[in-house]
């Protein structure tokens, strides 16, 4: 049994989906909390990193898997949610390359 938060927390893609809309949709914090949430300091807060100004990502990994979330907030609270997740497979190339697509295409859409 797993009794750490951190590095030890297993989930799947459902359940980070449903993670991340409850945290944009202010259903697990309330707004000052949730902007505390994304308030960057250098690019990075609370596990989030900032890639822009509407995207953030948190990348992770424990024993059997490796975990890549992305959040493209939107207008209006419709936010674009990617997450991936993958076998600890030395996927780092592959996983690099589709969030710098990812990315790429996002920072188009400004």
């Amino acid at each position: 049994m797993y009794t750490r938060g951190a590095d030890d927390m297993h989930s799947n893609v459902t359940g980070l989906l449903a993670f991340d809309r409850a945290l944009m949709n202010q259903k697990l914090l309330d707004s000052d909390m949730t902007n505390y949430v994304f308030a960057m300091q250098e690019g990075y807060g609370c596990e989030w990193m900032q890639v822009n100004d509407k995207t953030y990502m948190h990348v992770g990994s424990t024993v059997g898997y490796e975990s890549y979330n992305m959040i493209f907030k939107g207008e209006q609270g419709k936010n674009l949610y990617v997450i991936f997740l993958f076998p600890n497979k030395n996927n780092n190339s592959f996983m690099n390359n589709i969030f710098s697509n990812c990315i790429a295409f996002m920072r188009r859409q400004e």
